[in-house]
């Protein structure tokens, strides 16, 4: 903590607790809650269409992690082929990964997206 210019975290409570935990960091941690924090959000009749318009034929599953093994990759991996097996054209992509793993199948449902750079 002694390093970081700010800490957010998702909720209050984890906010109030990692103050206690840290008390000289205080001042630098912050809540942001989860969503998509538009400054100007669209109307709701405007959400609607969006959500009519949405090919759900076509399900795309996103994998975003950077540790392949312990976040479930092979989970992914295999929720998307037993989708695709019932007829379901799901894509799966890979997303935090550096280095794309040997069990990610190089399939054109596959889309490697690689390592985000901050």
């Amino acid at each position: 903590m002694r390093r970081t210019r700010m800490t957010w975290l998702t909720s209050d409570w984890a906010a109030n607790d990692t103050k206690a935990d840290f008390p000289a960091a205080a001042a630098r941690i912050g809540v942001q809650s989860f969503g998509a924090n538009l400054d100007d959000p669209p109307a709701a009749d405007e959400v609607e269409k969006f959500v009519v318009a949405r090919n759900l034929a076509e399900p795309a599953l996103l994998f975003f992690a950077n540790e392949w093994e312990r976040k479930g990759g092979e989970a992914a991996v295999a929720t998307v082929q037993q989708l695709r097996a019932r007829g379901c054209l799901a894509k799966l992509i890979v997303l935090g990964l550096a280095n794309r793993p040997v069990s990610v199948p190089h399939e054109s449902w596959v889309e490697w997206a690689g390592r985000l750079e901050k």
